[in-house]
C-alpha cells in the first residue's frame, strides 16, 4: 500500500474546500436552509469522520496527552497521588505531567476502566461527537444569550460554518493528542445556553464545574456571571467542584496532592521546559499567548515579558467588564464573541485548544448576513482571523518556502495566531459599538441587568 500523508493531501485541503464554500455562502448571504447546504455538511462532515480510522492506524504516537490521562487513572485505583505521573519526553522526562485540577481526576479514572489503546480511541469518537456538535451547540449558546434570536442564522448553517474549525490543523492536533480542551469548550456552551432557564440551573453549574478542567478558558467566562440571579448557579457550581475534587481519594491527600500539582507548574515553566513561552522550548511554536509572541520575537527578559503580558490582559480584561456591566445596550451574544477571543489569550493556550472561538465565528457571520455598513465589513474579518488562527503553521517557512533564517519570517511566526486573534477583538469591539450608536440592535440587553 502507498504510504501518503492524507492530513497534507485530503483532509487539511479539505478544511480550505469547507473554508471557501463558507465564505462564498456568507458573501452571497445564503446561509438559509437548502439542498446544496445539506449537502455540503454531510460531505465534508463524513471526510472529517473518515480521518479517525486513518489516524488511528498511522499516528505512531496517537493519545499522545490521553497516556498521561489514563496512566493517572490507574494510579487513582491503586491509591497513589496521580499527581506523581511523569511520562513526557525527553527533556521533560522528569517533569510530573498531570497539570490540570483535581475535578478532571474523576474523568481519568473512568479512562483507566479500559486498555489504555481502545479507552483512547473511546475517547476520540467522543471528541469527535462533540466537534460535529459544536456548530449547532454554539448556535444554541448565542441564542440562549442574544436578545435578538431572529437574527443568529439556522442550525444547518452553523453546522456548515463549524466545518473550517473542526477541519484544521489544531483540532486535528487535539484529536490525535486525546485533548480534554473540546470537552471544556462543550462544558461551556452548555453553562452558557442553559444560563438564563431557572429549570437548568444545575445544569448550568454542572457545565461549569465540568469546564475547571481548562480553568484558563473558563476564568474570563465567568465576566458573564456577574447578576444577582447567577448567584444561586455559583454556589451550585462550587459544590460540584467540592464534590469532584474529594471523589477520587482520602480529603486529607488533597493538600499533597495541590503541592504537587503546584511545583509540577512552576517547574513546567521553565526555560526550555514544556510550557516554556520562549524560543527554548522547540514546542512553543504551537503555544499562543501574548507571552509567546513577544518572547519570539525578540524580547528576552522574562520579567518584562511577565509584566507587558499581565497589564495587556487586564487591560482587556477591565474593558471587556465595563461592556458588561455598563453598556447594556451590547448584546450579550457579541460580549460572548469577545470573552471568547479573549480568552484564548488568557494565560497560553495551544493552537488546539481554540475550538472556543466557535462562537465569535458564528455570531459574526451571522451579523455579517444581517447588516450592511462598516461594521459588516468588521465582522467578516473576524471570521477570517478565527479560521487563520487556529490553522497556524508551526513553522511559517513550510508554506512560504523561504529560509527559516529570514528575520522578518522569524518575527512573523511569532505572532501569528496572536495577531489574528488580537485584531478580531478590534475590529469586534469597533463593530459592536459602532452597532450600539447607530441604533442598529433591536433593543437593549435585559439579560445584563441585575435580576
Amino acid at each position: 500500500m502507498f504510504d501518503i500523508d492524507l492530513d497534507k493531501y485530503l483532509f487539511l485541503p479539505a478544511g480550505l474546500t469547507a473554508f471557501l464554500i463558507c465564505m462564498a455562502a456568507i458573501i452571497s448571504k445564503k446561509l438559509h436552509r437548502s439542498r446544496w447546504i445539506l449537502a455540503a455538511i454531510v460531505a465534508l462532515d463524513l471526510v472529517f469522520v473518515a480521518r479517525l480510522p486513518w489516524s488511528f492506524q498511522h499516528t505512531s504516537n496517537f493519545g499522545w496527552d490521553f497516556r498521561h490521562w489514563w496512566t493517572a487513572g490507574t494510579y487513582i485505583w491503586a491509591g497513589l497521588n496521580p499527581y506523581d505521573v511523569a511520562e513526557l519526553r525527553p527533556p521533560n522526562q522528569y517533569i510530573r505531567s498531570i497539570l490540570y485540577p483535581p475535578t478532571v481526576l474523576p474523568l481519568f479514572a473512568i479512562f483507566a476502566l479500559a486498555p489504555r489503546r481502545w479507552s483512547s480511541l473511546i475517547w476520540n469518537i467522543v471528541n469527535l461527537v462533540f466537534c460535529l456538535c459544536i456548530g449547532v451547540m454554539g448556535r444554541r449558546a448565542l441564542i440562549a444569550q442574544d436578545p435578538e434570536p431572529h437574527t443568529m442564522i439556522d442550525a444547518p448553517a452553523a453546522a456548515l460554518l463549524a466545518t473550517p474549525l473542526i477541519l484544521s490543523k489544531g483540532t486535528f492536533i487535539g484529536l490525535d493528542g486525546g485533548v480534554l480542551s473540546i470537552l471544556a469548550t462543550m462544558s461551556v456552551l452548555v453553562a452558557l445556553t442553559t444560563q438564563f432557564s431557572g429549570s437548568k440551573r444545575r445544569v448550568c453549574a454542572a457545565g461549569l464545574a465540568v469546564a475547571t478542567i481548562k480553568f484558563t478558558t473558563l476564568i474570563p467566562f465567568l465576566l458573564l456571571f456577574l447578576r444577582k440571579s447567577d448567584r444561586r448557579t455559583l454556589l451550585l457550581c462550587g459544590a460540584f467542584v467540592t464534590a469532584l475534587t474529594f471523589s477520587t481519594g482520602n480529603p486529607a491527600n488533597l493538600p499533597t496532592r495541590l503541592s504537587t500539582l503546584s511545583a509540577a507548574i512552576r517547574v513546567s515553566r521553565e526555560p526550555g521546559r514544556v510550557n516554556d513561552y520562549s524560543p527554548l522550548n522547540p514546542r512553543s511554536g504551537r503555544m499562543v499567548g501574548i507571552d509567546v509572541a513577544l518572547a519570539r520575537a525578540g524580547m528576552t527578559d522574562r520579567r518584562a515579558i511577565d509584566w507587558l503580558t499581565r497589564i495587556t490582559l487586564l487591560a482587556i480584561g477591565l474593558s471587556i467588564a465595563y461592556a458588561v456591566l455598563r453598556h447594556p445596550e451590547i448584546p450579550r451574544g457579541a460580549i460572548c464573541s469577545l470573552i471568547s477571543l479573549y480568552s484564548t489569550l488568557f494565560v497560553y493556550h495551544r493552537i488546539h485548544e481554540l475550538t472556543i472561538l466557535i462562537l465569535p465565528l458564528l455570531y459574526c457571520a451571522s451579523r455579517f448576513v444581517a447588516i450592511t455598513g462598516v461594521a459588516r465589513w468588521c465582522y467578516a474579518w473576524v471570521v477570517l482571523a478565527v479560521v487563520a488562527a487556529i490553522n497556524k503553521p508551526e513553522r511559517l517557512e513550510t508554506i512560504t518556502g523561504l529560509s527559516p533564517s529570514w528575520i522578518l519570517l522569524k518575527r512573523l511566526d511569532a505572532v501569528f495566531s496572536v495577531h489574528f486573534i488580537l485584531s478580531a477583538l478590534v475590529a469586534l469591539a469597533f463593530a459592536a459599538i459602532w452597532e450600539s450608536r447607530a441604533g442598529t440592535y433591536c433593543r437593549p440587553d435585559r439579560r445584563t441587568e441585575s435580576e
